[in-house]
């Protein structure tokens, strides 16, 4: 876990020039891998970026925790909205299997799938696509069991 946060800070820091081929958000949203943060790569189209993201989950209810993660694609439209794809970890399920030896509970065992899919959204960027600030957006996500709306807050480096 430190690994990954020393990862974030360095990737912070290495974004903080606003005309920087790369830059970094961190935020809560489908496209952020729940909590977390997106390594962007401008591409020689200025209307065109792409990212990276991971980030953890927590299940309060169910207890559960897991990492997500994926790529993505941001088209900008104007330099203040742009249109936005992502593709992979969804969501995390844990099950629990329970192992029973003489009519004693020995041995709890869990087990995760991850539900792939993929969204597709709409960001606005406050500050506008070069600088530093707020994101606001809002995706539509799709899995092989589900399918959601979501709004994302996040903050651009």
């Amino acid at each position: 876990m430190k690994r990954i946060l020393l990862m974030v800070l360095l990737l912070t820091a290495a974004s903080a020039n606003g005309k920087s081929l790369f830059k970094t958000e961190s935020g809560l949203g489908i496209e952020y891998g729940g909590l977390g943060f997106q390594a962007i790569a401008q591409m020689p189209f200025k209307s065109l970026e792409l990212y990276g993201a991971l980030g953890i989950t927590e299940d309060i209810r169910e207890n559960e925790r897991g990492i997500r993660g994926g790529i993505g694609a941001n088209f900008f439209v104007t330099k203040h909205i742009s249109l936005t794809t992502f593709g992979g970890i969804i969501d995390v399920d844990r099950y629990r299997s329970d192992e029973w030896f003489g009519g004693d509970l020995e041995l709890t065992e869990y087990e995760y799938e991850r539900q792939y899919g993929g969204s597709i959204g709409v960001k606005l960027y406050v500050s506008g696509q070069d600088k530093p600030g707020w994101v606001i957006g809002a995706t539509y996500s799709a899995s092989s069991d589900d399918s959601f709306g979501f709004v994302s807050l996040a903050y651009r480096f």
